[in-house]
């Protein structure tokens, strides 16, 4: 009797339960992953925005009225939000609208990443 090459179907089972286990432990790892960098972008759009926020207090003599009055950009998936400015300082959140978490940042206190916890 002439054997058939190919596989059987207790081997194609076992090929699709191992690809099942493999992408139960991936799948969570790579969101967590896609978050942390999610996170670490908001945290540098916080910075560099402050820097941007000082430039034009130093040239202007008081701090921009709105984000808007800069040239800054932010990065894909982030907004600013609740942006308040008076004489004295600034504070103002950055919003990942992917994740609807923000880094809130204030120009007395610094940056504040306890609004977006790590897990």
């Amino acid at each position: 009797m002439a054997r058939k090459n190919g596989f059987t179907l207790i081997e194609l089972l076992i090929i699709i339960a191992i690809i099942g286990i493999l992408s139960v432990i991936a799948i969570p790892k790579y969101t967590k992953y896609k978050e942390r960098a999610a996170r670490s972008v908001a945290i540098s759009d916080a910075r560099n925005l402050a820097t941007n926020i000082e430039l034009y207090a130093k040239e202007h003599d008081t701090y921009p009225s709105s984000p808007d009055d800069l040239s800054f950009k932010l990065s894909k998936d982030n907004e600013v939000g609740n942006y308040t400015a008076n004489s004295t300082g600034y504070s103002y959140r950055i919003i990942n609208t992917s994740y609807n978490k923000y880094i809130a940042y204030d120009s007395k206190i610094g940056l504040d990443t306890s609004t977006w916890p790590l897990h």
